[in-house]
């Protein structure tokens, strides 16, 4: 292999690594450790983006939230026909706190709001693999400058 060759091949190879890390999507990087928790309870989701319901989750991740702190982030899983999100939600109060939900879009790299929450209780189950609960992702209105969801006065 003479060395134009091989400056050819190394020259593709890189373009190749480059391209191929740009062009991948990006995670959200949440993430929680489960053992710093006591309770757990468990979500069967589904995302709701622009009035219908996602049938390919591969650039959606969706975690729950207290306040900032990630308290669980949903897995992909089917069987039988379904499909559906898997969210498997922590606390270290047996009841009592809103878990808030929020979708990251891999593509754009923004991250929404769900209108939806949940109450958690230790133990219990919110939807069901065959009827998931929807979750409806919120996305900017144009105007709503504060996000309370009204464009009004206090949007100035």
């Amino acid at each position: 292999m003479n060395m134009l060759s091989r400056i050819r091949l190394l020259s593709s190879m890189v373009f190749l690594f480059v391209t191929t890390t740009v062009l991948h999507a990006q995670d959200s990087g949440w993430s929680v450790n489960e053992p710093d928790y006591q309770y757990d309870m468990t979500a069967y989701i589904e995302l709701s983006l622009g009035g219908a319901v996602v049938d390919d989750y591969s650039n959606y991740e969706v975690g729950a939230f207290v306040g900032n702190e990630c308290r669980g982030v949903a897995k992909v899983d089917s069987k039988g026909g379904y499909t559906w999100l898997y969210l498997r939600i922590w606390s270290n109060v047996s009841s009592g706190e809103t878990i808030e939900l929020k979708t990251y879009d891999k593509t754009t790299g923004k991250t929404y709001r769900v209108l939806e929450t949940i109450d958690f209780v230790s133990q219990s189950m919110v939807g069901q693999p065959s009827s998931p609960m929807t979750a409806t992702v919120k996305t900017y209105t144009l105007g709503d400058v504060n996000d309370d969801g009204r464009i009004n006065i206090a949007d100035v």
